[in-house]
């Protein structure tokens, strides 16, 4: 698994979990939150122009370019589009 670092302290990583896809949010390479997704639902965000997937202590927020990374509501960083799609297939999405 990857991770994307988005600066000295937070990183992001996606990883195949049981059929589906497991995002992990790193602060100072501890494991600080995650959620698990259906494969179908990641289809469906991927698909749509500007969404938001999950609630909770973990959201992604979609732009027409980049994967917006959120904390308990702050951003801590993005990915574009383009990785954040690299980073699905290499787990076999």
């Amino acid at each position: 698994m990857d991770r994307v670092q988005f600066n000295n302290q937070w990183a992001f990583a996606a990883e195949p979990y049981k059929g589906k896809v497991r995002f992990v949010v790193y602060a100072n390479k501890a494991e600080v939150v995650c959620r698990i997704e259906s494969v179908k639902n990641i289809q469906q965000f991927l698909k749509a122009l500007e969404a938001r997937i999950f609630k909770g202590r973990l959201q992604l927020n979609k732009t027409s370019t980049k994967i917006n990374v959120e904390v308990k509501g702050e951003k801590v960083g993005s990915v574009s589009l383009k990785e954040f799609k690299t980073m699905l297939q290499v787990i076999a999405v």
